[in-house]
């Protein structure tokens, strides 16, 4: 019989890389899929020029939603719900955020274990 573990993740950093920067948590481990039923993301200094939601996997980033005019401090949230198998890491990325902005976001959803 499969379990679930609730999850949830709040994720902060300060802007590192003002061409393009990720907000992150770890990758899933083996043996678990994780399901993100929510989340949201904020530059809560500048207007970056967008910020998707996605999957990262090393260096490589897949998106799987996007706003492309988000507001410096207004929330850009998720609308679908998506899996990640182990080894990707749910991310959001920033493109053209400033220096030292502060990034905040939050995660929730579930582990199942398979």
């Amino acid at each position: 019989m499969p379990k679930r573990r609730l999850y949830s993740k709040p994720l902060n950093k300060k802007c590192a890389d003002a061409t393009t920067d990720y907000l992150e948590d770890d990758p899933v481990r083996p043996g678990w899929i994780l399901y993100v039923t929510t989340g949201s993301a904020e530059d809560e200094t500048t207007a970056p020029t967008t910020i998707s939601f996605g999957k990262r996997d090393g260096a490589k980033f897949t998106p799987l939603e996007e706003e492309d005019s988000p507001a410096a401090g207004i929330s850009y949230h998720i609308n679908k719900t998506h899996h990640f198998i182990a080894g990707e890491a749910p991310a959001f990325r920033f493109e053209a955020a400033t220096l030292n902005d502060v990034l905040r976001g939050y995660l929730e959803g579930y582990y199942e274990e398979i």
